[in-house]
């Protein structure tokens, strides 16, 4: 994998925070952010946290366990002096990455059964994260949480809507407007089967209750393009 190209980094940064890399491609790169001399990939995992830190602020601290303080304290003895910039980008957030994954499960952390496949992070024009959502093409669940919901028009809703590689854009959900929120929605079929080839998402500014017509009719604000794992 090309882990010298910028924009696979950031990406590949963003899953890692926000607990969707799992299995060995999380183990992998969390080595790769430890142990490579050019600090890129632990800046670009802290840059994410910085990114999502609100969502940690309804988390209660976490007391780690005792032997999870010496687990850390044999692997930053073992890793060499090379890697001593790249640990103090990747731990300063850590603890902070740790909530952001607890928010975005609906199962208890110590039973985790959800495997996200596909994600994607809105931002406004400043990179500010506005909604995380992830699809889950297993089960046909879209989850999404808002991080700093914009402000809106009275008696307005935004609503996602999947950008598919030919054709019209297709609805998915209204999104949480209060930050914090989270929402919960069963994709369409159609939406399952044009996920796979998508260009990205879209969010549209529409009435109550959504679009009347199938299609955006209020100005289209904001894109992403959607990460698949």
């Amino acid at each position: 994998m090309r882990y010298q190209d910028p924009e696979l980094i950031d990406r590949l940064a963003s899953a890692y925070v926000l607990g969707t890399l799992s299995g060995p491609a999380r183990k992998r790169f969390e080595r790769l952010a430890l142990e490579a001399a050019d600090p890129a990939i632990a800046q670009a995992i802290w840059r994410w946290e910085r990114h999502l830190n609100p969502l940690a602020d309804n988390v209660a601290p976490l007391k780690p366990r005792a032997r999870s303080w010496r687990a850390i304290r044999a692997r930053l003895d073992h890793t060499g002096e090379r890697a001593f910039t790249a640990r103090l980008w990747l731990w300063r957030g850590l603890t902070a990455a740790m909530a952001i994954a607890l928010l975005l499960t609906v199962v208890p952390y110590r039973q985790p059964t959800y495997s996200p496949e596909h994600l994607a992070l809105i931002q406004d024009d400043a990179e500010q994260p506005l909604w995380a959502v992830v699809l889950d093409t297993d089960t046909g669940i879209l989850r999404m949480r808002a991080i700093n919901a914009p402000a809106r028009e009275v008696d307005r809703v935004f609503q996602l809507w999947l950008l598919p590689a030919t054709g019209q854009p297709q609805p998915v959900a209204l999104l949480p407007l209060s930050k914090g929120v989270r929402g919960q929605s069963q994709l369409s079929s159609a939406v399952l089967a044009l996920l796979a080839n998508a260009q990205g998402l879209a969010v549209s500014v529409e009435p109550p209750g959504g679009s009347p017509t199938g299609l955006p009719t209020g100005p289209v604000v904001y894109t992403a393009p959607i990460l698949e794992l």
